[in-house]
């Protein structure tokens, strides 16, 4: 209990943690949600996160983005009806994750079920940067729920290499179908390679 306390103390940057449950709450009504929130990421960072990530010798690696849903049946703050396909019209939560290819998870954003996929990801990964300090990034690596416009002019920007999947659209389905110069690698497999200028053709929301 007490290295708990300590914990707290220093993750939120006060000398003594009071034991009163309403002096709790005069605390945290002080503050809005997002400043609390960076707080406690920015801390979880340097106290948590950083000293792991030494200790593991972690110098370069993959950065991978990915999201999910979590589903409630009670009333939870930020719960909202959106995108949920194990339990459709339930509100839900779709937080946001990155980690990087050794398992290690270094950035966490919860968000309302309604939100958009790659909603505030240019923002998401340029903090995860700073969290993860002089690991080099090989490569970044997302689902198609991450095909945003904004995202990969930073990527291309930060020189970054990255592999994003593409949502089938008609204009890609197109070029699938009229492909003829494929490479089989296993029974019913086979693949072909094309490079796509987004700026001009394949255009991401």
């Amino acid at each position: 209990m007490e290295n708990g306390i300590k914990i707290f103390e220093r993750c939120f940057g006060v000398k003594r943690l009071v034991k009163s449950s309403t002096g709790i709450t005069r605390y945290w009504n002080k503050d809005n949600c997002r400043s609390l929130n960076e707080t406690l990421l920015q801390n979880i960072c340097k106290y948590f996160l950083r000293p792991v990530l030494e200790y593991a010798r972690t110098e370069r690696d993959t950065l991978r983005f990915d999201s999910t849903v979590i589903t409630h049946y009670r009333t939870q703050e930020g719960a909202r009806k959106g995108y949920n396909p194990a339990k459709r019209g339930r509100p839900s939560n779709h937080p946001q994750i990155a980690f990087l290819g050794s398992g290690y998870t270094v950035n966490f954003w919860n968000r309302p079920g309604n939100t958009r996929s790659a909603n505030g990801i240019v923002d998401f990964y340029t903090q995860t940067r700073g969290f993860i300090g002089d690991i080099k990034i090989e490569r970044v690596l997302a689902d198609s729920g991450y095909y945003d416009r904004k995202f990969i002019l930073k990527l291309e920007e930060d020189n970054m290499e990255y592999v994003i999947s593409a949502p089938i659209h008609h204009f890609f389905q197109r070029i699938v179908y009229h492909q003829t110069d494929w490479t089989w690698i296993d029974d019913g497999t086979a693949l072909f390679g094309f490079i796509l200028r987004f700026s001009r053709t394949a255009r991401p929301e």
